[in-house]
């Protein structure tokens, strides 16, 4: 089955092609680069799925250029696990020195000052990961927060970073170098010191 286009001028005025075998429809012009002019497909000329699949790395971080071990190699979930913790055992102290617990019987409160542990831990994250690179508990176990193109990390990766583990399910939806989903969404990722 083969797919013939016009010129490459004709081809982005009718922003479609033409299907010469019974249907077959092709990609967008989105890409030109992706097929040869003068835009000729054919079955047996695409490339097999495996060509397309990513490269599996040997250990996390390897395809984004960091160390297997040591400084500047991708945390780990245990050390981010154990620093999520501290950081929100921080936010309880915290929110209990500021507005003391509620009694066990009044539910509005009990839920205001489950509110106001939150936000005193997200305003925690994002001003220390800000001024710092890294919240009160990633500093204990020893990691840090880096945008992957390098650079001042800005005030919205923590921000988004935060609330996304808020969210608590990004967070545990890691890729091949170990980044969760709210790593990947920031642009960020978790290295040791």
């Amino acid at each position: 089955m083969a797919l013939q286009m016009g010129s490459r001028a004709g081809c982005r005025a009718q922003r479609r092609y033409e299907a010469i075998d019974g249907g077959f429809t092709g990609v967008s012009l989105m890409f030109p680069a992706c097929y040869e002019h003068p835009c000729r497909l054919s079955l047996q000329d695409a490339p097999s799925s495996a060509a397309h699949e990513p490269a599996r790395s040997e250990f996390p971080g390897q395809r984004l250029g960091l160390p297997e071990q040591g400084p500047r190699s991708v945390a780990r979930f245990g050390r981010r696990l154990i620093a999520l913790v501290i950081d929100w055992w921080a936010a309880v102290l915290i929110a209990g020195v500021l507005f003391p617990n509620p009694a066990p019987d009044d539910a509005g409160r009990i839920m205001l000052h489950q509110t106001i542990i939150a936000a005193v831990f997200v305003v925690h994250r994002v001003l220390v990961i800000l001024v710092l690179a890294g919240s009160l508990g990633q500093h204990i176990v020893g990691v840090r927060v880096v945008p992957l193109r390098g650079g001042w990390i800005g005030w919205w990766r923590p921000l988004v970073r935060t609330a996304l583990i808020l969210l608590v399910v990004p967070a545990l939806v890691l890729d091949q170098d170990q980044r969760g989903l709210h790593d990947r969404i920031a642009g960020t990722v978790l290295v040791r010191r």
